[in-house]
């Protein structure tokens, strides 16, 4: 390694005098030592399933590799200097960490470790990295501290604190190479002041992109070995207690220990030491039976709803409106100030704005496999919002009886049969049995056949179109007009830009006209008469 370079944890160099370690977010633990594997009769060297980070606010009875009790809240008072701990349970392969601690500035400054070299006693805090065993038991150690500078002015309200031990043996675990077991003790011992009445949190917390807390066993020439401290298998540590401080007076009770004074904790006994509180009410996360603010409670939000913005680390419960349609899935608007309005959205992973919902059940019909809850499923339904339980389709075309505006296929609207006063369920065959005679099925068979060929019953033809006019005339009459009006011509009822009700339109509709039992043919002049 180059003069003015030092190891990152990633195995990478960096220039001197530029703290990065961001390529881990919080904390990262890395054997920088060549490693061969665990030697016979070594636990595991990459088992860190139980690896626990935390802050003790009171130091007594912990050292490099032994830990007291804990107490994650602790009273001070202004001007007030403490030393709090920064420990880990359960670790092996430690040769190099980094964390990143948040804190309120306004309320505490921290005053040790600084950057290596900076106070006489910055190395001799890192505990557990000075434990190393001297030759001939271990390899003892030659550590560096890559902690900020102080004051902390980098990254204000989040110092890092690192560093790193260039001494380490191939097949000796670090901290404990002489009983070979995974061990607790103190990381960094902090020095803190009180500088102003009140609260502040002391958060281990990631730094960047990422989030969590690494571990990783490699060396500083080859590409690292990466391992997982949970079932979840990635690079980060999991298990995270954080502390906190109050100056001045007040009370440190903490009932959940989770670093937080009740005074100050938004689920008081339930532990959330991030205070994650995503709807921005008085309950955290934690304990809040509603984390997004909508009016649905979270066990009954959709598993299949992912939380708004991605990626979300809880699934479901994070969007108060899963679907999208600024409707919102429970029976509150979240902030109040809109677009999303008030629900409940009666379809929570389909849009609807409209809230349509034919039948008025629990479910719009977006997401309703029965809008019109006749018991047959809209994909088999010929009426799928109107109820029709016995499907009748008298015609026999794609739409049922009860939502067909031409039940019986002759080419005619129902509404215009009823105006004229044909069978709107009878597509041909039924006739007046008195002069004028006429069909009362269908309704384009207007001509009247007193005394005349009977051929042209059930037919269109010219006949039709000449009954208009003769042998009384209909055409460009309207109901005003007195006993000069039949509606029996007004084959299109009320339409065209003519004054007159009975016109053109209406003849021409004659012409057009194309029966289901014509095979969708012309009716017009067809050779043959309708049959029912």
């Amino acid at each position: 390694m180059g003069s003015g370079q030092k190891p990152s944890l990633t195995g990478k160099t960096r220039p001197t005098g530029r703290p990065a370690f961001i390529g881990f977010l919080a904390l990262a633990v890395v054997a920088m030592a060549l490693w061969l594997g665990p030697a016979a009769g070594d636990p595991a060297e990459a088992n860190h399933s139980n690896v626990t980070v935390g802050i003790d606010t009171d130091t007594l009875g912990n050292s490099a590799l032994a830990l007291g009790s804990f107490q994650t809240c602790r009273v001070i008072s202004v001007n007030q200097v403490i030393d709090v701990d920064l420990y880990v349970q359960n670790l092996s392969d430690i040769v190099a960490f980094e964390s990143y601690i948040k804190y309120d500035q306004t309320k505490i400054e921290i005053t040790r470790p600084g950057a290596g070299g900076q106070y006489a006693d910055s190395s001799s805090r890192f505990l557990l990295q000075l434990a190393q065993p001297a030759p001939p038991t271990g390899p003892g150690n030659n550590f560096t501290s890559t902690s900020e500078a102080l004051p902390d002015t980098a990254n204000p309200g989040e110092y890092r604190v690192g560093g790193f031990d260039q001494n380490s043996t191939p097949g000796n675990q670090d901290p404990d190479p002489v009983g070979d077991t995974h061990k607790d003790g103190v990381l960094l011992r902090l020095q803190i002041k009180g500088t102003a009445a009140g609260f502040t949190s002391l958060t281990i917390t990631p730094h960047g992109p990422s989030n969590g807390l690494g571990v990783n066993i490699g060396d500083t020439s080859s590409p690292s070995q990466d391992v997982g401290d949970g079932p979840d298998a990635d690079v980060f540590v999991d298990n995270v207690i954080n502390g906190g401080i109050v100056v001045g007076p007040g009370v440190c009770t903490d009932s959940d220990n989770d670093g937080w004074p009740d005074s100050n904790d938004n689920c008081p006994t339930t532990s959330n030491p991030a205070q994650e509180n995503f709807d921005g009410d008085s309950f955290g996360d934690a304990c809040d039976i509603d984390d997004d603010g909508d009016g649905l409670v979270d066990g009954s939000e959709p598993a299949s709803c992912t939380g708004n913005p991605l990626p979300s680390p809880h699934t479901g419960r994070l969007d108060p409106d899963c679907d999208d349609d600024n409707v919102s899935d429970g029976n509150a608007d979240p902030d109040a100030a809109g677009p999303i309005v008030a629900g409940p959205d009666n379809c929570i992973t389909a849009a609807n704005t409209n809230q349509l919902n034919t039948d008025g059940d629990a479910l719009g019909d977006a997401c309703d496999p029965d809008d019109d809850n006749d018991g047959v499923l809209d994909g088999a339904d010929n009426c799928p919002v109107n109820s029709n339980p016995s499907q009748s389709n008298m015609d026999g075309d794609s739409l049922g009886d009860v939502c067909d505006t031409e039940d019986d296929g002759d080419g005619y609207a129902d509404t215009a049969e009823a105006w004229v006063g044909t069978n709107p369920l009878d597509n041909c065959g039924s006739h007046t049995t008195t002069p004028p005679i006429y069909s009362q099925a269908w309704a384009g068979d207007v001509f009247s056949v007193a005394g005349g060929p009977i051929v042209t019953r059930d037919k269109i033809t010219i006949q039709d179109v000449l009954s208009f006019v003769t042998p009384d005339r209909h055409l460009g009459t309207s109901p005003g007009d007195g006993p000069l009006y039949n509606q029996r011509w007004d084959l299109v009822p009320g339409a065209g830009i003519f004054l007159k009700a009975i016109n053109i339109q209406d003849i021409l509709s004659l012409a057009v006209v194309t029966p289901l039992m014509f095979g969708g043919v012309r009716a017009f002049n067809y050779p043959t008469p309708c049959t029912p």
